[in-house]
């Protein structure tokens, strides 16, 4: 059996990203939002309600916890800032170590030998499939 199975069930891709983020700083919602939208390369948007949902869920679960009220802004309007906790360290480190053991795995494949870039690899494929006989 592989030591790390015991591991729990993978975290969504807007949670990881949030405890990612709060890893590095404290931030306040709209922060988390910017810092999420340029780690995942612009696929993770998070909105306003959702955020406020996700950030409710992983403060009941013990994973991220209000550090301080303090303004933000040019306004100077205090925004709620958050940081992670111990807990919410391990879980991340939990999902890194899945996360590393399959990059671990695509790199023994040679499934990332391939040094174009991928929008580039798409790109390719693309105009490939359509140059395909009906």
């Amino acid at each position: 059996m592989y030591p790390y199975s015991h591991l729990p069930a993978p975290l969504s891709v807007q949670a990881f990203h949030i405890l990612f983020a709060l890893s590095r700083t404290e931030l306040h919602a709209y922060a988390i939002k910017s810092v999420v939208m340029n780690d995942s390369l612009g696929s993770v948007n998070l909105t306003d309600s959702r955020i406020r949902k996700l950030l409710e869920q992983l403060q009941n679960e013990g994973f991220i916890e209000i550090a301080a009220s303090k303004p933000a802004g040019k306004s100077g309007i205090p925004r709620l800032h958050y940081r992670i906790s111990e807990h919410g360290t391990l879980r991340l480190k939990e999902e890194l170590t899945r996360i590393n053991h399959t990059v671990k795995i695509a790199k023994a494949t040679s499934l990332m030998e391939n040094e174009t870039p991928i929008d580039i690899q798409r790109l390719l494929l693309t105009q490939k499939l359509a140059n395909l006989p009906e």
